[in-house]
């Protein structure tokens, strides 16, 4: 698994899964970000995440 993804893009595929909350999403991702598993890229008017696996 890797990649990179925005927060919706997450979302949405986690939610096949289970019933999660945008916020919940966000701050996950920024918790992995701040440990260093993610990086953020801007692209646009949004923030994409990238997992750092090529």
């Amino acid at each position: 698994m890797g990649g990179s993804g925005t927060v919706r893009e997450v979302l949405a595929g986690l939610s096949e899964q289970r019933d999660l909350a945008y916020t919940t999403v966000l701050s996950t991702m920024g918790n992995l970000r701040d440990k260093g598993y993610l990086s953020r890229m801007p692209e646009g008017r949004c923030r994409c995440e990238d997992s750092g696996d090529t």
